[in-house]
């Protein structure tokens, strides 16, 4: 058994949102926690402890972290739940000095939040060259023999893409034979709903995944080869870090969709990669009373 001798801890408040405070709240927020506190174990050799607070475990999250930790190999990544409410990324920093863990802040440098507060290191280059994880489960899932699965739901309604689209796209890829299986909340199989390990081995099986960017996404990217996902977005709709990062390590971008164009990219990676523009347009959105922000980006 490794050691845990890195200890990295999640953030307290959103690099994105003013005021708003960082919760975990998504199922994509905590698969990648615990996605990129396995990337630095396998890079660094070691075991990775993964400091939580109570910000971050609220409701069933608690559960949720350790199902996910439950699909990695063990010993790479340890979970440490604190029984602290954190006021600040300093309270929560000094807290756990104060128990003896030197643990590290992160940030992703390559596509900084323009509220971006100073840390201990760059987590990006550790998300490029994902090592793939391969899923078990001991349910009998019966799948298709030719397949997708696809997941289109999100938490955020800025990532979703209206139904006659989804609906386009889904008949794109039977008319190439391949069936549809949905993961997350609007399958029609109760296990693939309920049971993260088996919707894990479905995405695995499965020849390509489609979706959004949701927590299946990020799934997605821990499981499946990099060219064998598909990513839906359009120009003037959410992004993200993640949905850039994705598209950089090769995933495939509306493959049944409408394309990006280059300047497309270049605006849309643009207004979300420079802090001083975005700063300027969420005090004037706040001014007129339009400023809307997502739960837990």
């Amino acid at each position: 058994m490794r050691c845990t001798i890195f200890n990295i801890y999640a953030p307290i408040m959103s690099t994105r949102s003013p005021g708003l405070r960082y919760t975990a709240q998504g199922l994509g927020d905590r698969i990648h926690l615990v996605s990129l506190s396995y990337e630095i174990s396998k890079e660094k050799g070691e075991s990775v402890g993964l400091h939580l607070a109570t910000n971050h475990l609220d409701g069933r999250k608690k559960s949720s972290f350790i199902e996910i930790l439950s699909l990695f190999p063990k010993d790479s990544v340890e979970l440490h739940f604190h029984d602290y409410f954190a006021s600040s990324e300093v309270d929560w920093k000094n807290y756990l000095i104060r128990l003896g863990v030197e643990a590290h802040s992160f940030a992703y440098r390559d596509h900084p939040g323009w509220l971006e507060m100073k840390n201990d290191f760059d987590i990006s280059p550790y998300l490029l060259h994902r090592h793939l994880i391969t899923p078990s489960c001991s349910h009998e899932l019966n799948l298709p023999e030719k397949f997708i699965t696809a997941q289109w739901d999100s938490t955020g309604q800025d990532r979703l893409l209206p139904q006659m689209e989804i609906t386009r796209i889904e008949n794109e890829y039977q008319k190439e034979g391949y069936e549809i299986v949905h993961v997350g909340g609007q399958s029609r199989k109760e296990i693939l709903r309920e049971c993260l390990s088996c919707a894990a081995v479905a995405i695995y099986k499965s020849n390509f995944f489609a979706g959004v960017d949701s927590g299946f996404l990020h799934l997605a990217l821990q499981v499946k080869n990099i060219s064998q996902i598909h990513f839906y977005t359009e120009r003037d709709r959410y992004w993200s870090h993640h949905s850039f990062r994705a598209i950089e390590m090769g995933a495939i971008l509306n493959h049944h969709s409408g394309k990006l164009g280059h300047f497309d990219f270049l605006f849309v990676k643009f207004r979300y990669d420079s802090p001083k523009l975005i700063k300027i347009v969420h005090r004037i959105k706040r001014l007129v009373g339009i400023e809307r922000y997502e739960a837990h980006d």
